[in-house]
């Protein structure tokens, strides 16, 4: 039986809360250790991620080592695709590592498409991926679906009666593998955009 590591516990995508986040790190310096060498290659500015304790409150935080800076940037501080990741790391490492499901919602909020590409990459290359865990993930930027076989994108869509219905590009039919796919589904021919007025 597959375990399912997920992010989706209510209305909005759930996130650890800082203290569980920073005791998960703690206890497991192995993660700390990969998220720090993926943090290298996607900033260019942060070395390492750390779990330091302030000897003003006694308390422990995770922070960052940034290249020319002498000081530890605390995570509140950094950007909002940097705190995105931290908050994923630990599900989609975990499901990796035990060739799990991984179900997360709202996976590129915040994140470059080339960050979201590469994340969804782990899931499709051997190296990343040898016990051959799986992802579902939901997402909001169209760059990506040029990245995806069209068997590997669903659309969800919202008539004006607010019925949804959810279908596989796979199933549309006359679409070509080598359909430029972001530029068919902002023109409205797959499907799934919004509508405004």
């Amino acid at each position: 039986v597959r375990c399912v590591q997920t992010n989706i516990g209510s209305a909005d995508p759930f996130r650890m809360d800082s203290d569980t986040l920073v005791r998960y790190y703690k206890d497991n310096p192995g993660v700390v250790d990969a998220l720090s060498n993926k943090l290298k290659r996607f900033d260019l500015g942060i070395e390492r991620m750390e779990v330091v304790n302030l000897a003003t409150d006694g308390k422990e935080y995770l922070s960052f080592k940034h290249q020319g800076l002498n000081v530890l940037i605390p995570l509140l501080s950094e950007s909002a695709g940097t705190r995105h990741l931290v908050h994923l790391f630990p599900l989609i490492e975990y499901a990796l590592n035990c060739g799990q499901l991984a179900v997360i919602d709202a996976l590129d909020n915040d994140f470059h498409t080339e960050l979201t590409v590469e994340i969804l990459n782990w899931f499709r290359r051997l190296d990343t991926n040898p016990k051959n865990a799986q992802l579902i993930c939901s997402l909001h930027n169209p760059a990506v679906l040029d990245e995806l076989e069209k068997e590997e994108f669903y659309f969800v869509e919202k008539d004006r009666k607010s019925v949804t219905s959810c279908y596989g590009a796979k199933d549309i039919a006359g679409l070509r593998r080598d359909s430029n796919f972001q530029k068919l589904y902002r023109s409205g021919a797959l499907g799934g955009v919004p509508i405004f007025g």
